[in-house]
């Protein structure tokens, strides 16, 4: 019998090093970060990132790469390495998905066929007290202030990362909420949304209903468990899950 291309100690590695791309619980006397993150076939394409512009302003970023298993994983690493690097040199979201759209179809699109990423980012900036956003394909973010029932539906005016060499649309789009004391956001990626359940997809409305209903920082356990409870079968797509809570 043929030896295997990867041993399941390189898959492991590869696994942990994917893993550590999905940002830690963590914050500051600010806010706080809660995190889920469960790939489909132990290494995915999700990836995100919270991390500060400057002393007043943070970007929260999530991604889902199209596919999976390493080479979905292998661009999450460089999705994730360049938005790292670009963040401390641009003023907002669309120059950040601007600048990643022209890397990845430098280097990736223009040579190879059918790769996009779904991209979601969020500019937060605790000197003015706003929120800014702009999606590309993601699943809508939702922005929750203390005394609503419902939360708001953040939603991506763009299209895709990756297919062009410049962003589809004659402009990029953004939209701003006011930042308030005790607001909470929430990013995920289509895994959560699209998770099987005996009578369809886990969908939107559910996903708004256990976020409405769960204790802030609680909401990406208490979805990633609703989720696995009603799922029918095993996962078939990476689920991440980030709240963003705001003291």
């Amino acid at each position: 019998m043929a030896t295997p291309f990867f041993s399941n100690s390189d898959l492991e590695l590869a696994a942990a090093i994917h893993a550590s791309l999905v940002v830690p619980h963590s914050g500051d006397d600010r806010f706080e970060v809660t995190t889920h993150f469960h790939p489909s076939a132990g290494i995915g394409g999700d990836y995100t990132t919270v991390l500060a512009r400057d002393s007043e302003r943070v970007f929260a970023c999530i991604s889902d790469v199209c596919g999976h298993g390493i080479a979905a994983a292998l661009l999450a690493t460089r999705v994730s390495s360049h938005v790292r690097s670009v963040i401390p040199r641009v003023e907002d979201p669309c120059q950040l998905a601007s600048d990643l759209n022209a890397f990845l179809y430098e280097k990736f699109t223009s040579h190879l066929h059918n790769l996009f990423v779904t991209f979601f980012s969020v500019l937060v900036d605790f000197d003015r007290r706003s929120l800014t956003w702009a999606g590309f394909g993601h699943p809508p973010a939702l922005w929750l202030e203390p005394e609503a029932t419902v939360p708001r539906r953040l939603c991506s005016a763009n299209t895709f990362l990756g297919i062009g060499p410049h962003l589809v649309g004659e402009a990029c789009r953004m939209e701003r909420v006011q930042l308030v004391a005790g607001g909470r956001l929430l990013l995920y990626t289509d895994g959560l949304l699209e998770s099987k359940t005996p009578s369809g997809p886990f969908g939107f409305k559910k996903i708004e209903s256990v976020f409405a209903s769960s204790r802030p920082g609680k909401a990406p356990d208490d979805l990633a468990a609703s989720a696995d409870a009603l799922r029918n079968g095993d996962a078939e797509d990476d689920v991440t899950i980030v709240e963003l809570t705001f003291r």
